[in-house]
């Protein structure tokens, strides 16, 4: 008798284990703040950064200090984003991809090219309401 109860109750603590562990992950993932475009163009202009200062790119003069206005730049429109300033964030935004076409800081061509597109996808969302009204 007691052989069958063992695995009952093995199984009962394992499957009560699997519940409460689903219902924290589930409970944690909600209170997660979403992900947004400007957190994608964070991330595309992380990935740009690691690439082009720790990589050895022919031409590429972009050191880590030149990352400051650009990220600086973001800063302000995800302040403006969390505020809710659409106008703000759209005139902070031109110029952040102005800088990216003017590769300025010793930006290398194909970073600003791929981290200019990459925002413009990312972008794309947020800002097509605007165009229907």
């Amino acid at each position: 008798m007691s052989r069958i109860l063992r695995p009952i109750n093995f199984s009962l603590v394992l499957v009560t284990a699997c519940a409460v562990l689903l219902l924290t992950a589930g409970t944690a993932l909600a209170q997660a703040q979403p992900v947004t475009w400007v957190d994608k163009t964070a991330n595309a202009l992380n990935f740009y950064k690691k690439q082009y200062t720790t990589v050895t790119y022919p031409g590429s003069n972009w050191k880590t200090s030149a990352w400051e206005p650009y990220e600086k730049k973001l800063a302000i429109v995800r302040e403006a984003v969390k505020k809710g300033d659409k106008e703000k964030a759209k005139a902070e935004m031109n110029q952040f991809l102005t800088m990216l076409l003017n590769r300025e800081h010793g930006i290398h061509t194909t970073a600003a090219n791929g981290l200019y597109h990459e925002t413009l996808t990312y972008m794309y969302d947020f800002f097509k309401e605007e165009k229907k009204s």
